[in-house]
């Protein structure tokens, strides 16, 4: 019996040990998930705002090129 109980004991803990490493595996995974999730969406907001800025210096530009032959 006592060899049974420490079969019992040891598997029990060896399942404890795959359940706890399984649930940081997939802690890890889902932190790993969320941090290129938020890389991503500020790559495409520095894109964005690029693009923005362009578009505004080339309106200001278009605007003071025909001032400056009214002028």
């Amino acid at each position: 019996m006592a060899r049974a109980a420490i079969a019992v004991k040891a598997v029990k803990a060896v399942r404890a040990v795959k359940a706890v490493r399984a649930v940081k595996a997939v802690r890890a995974v889902r932190a790993v998930r969320a941090v290129r999730a938020v890389r991503a969406v500020r790559a495409v907001r520095a894109v964005i705002a690029a693009i923005a800025v362009k578009a505004v210096r080339a309106a200001i530009a278009a605007i003071a090129v025909p001032a400056s032959f009214i002028c």
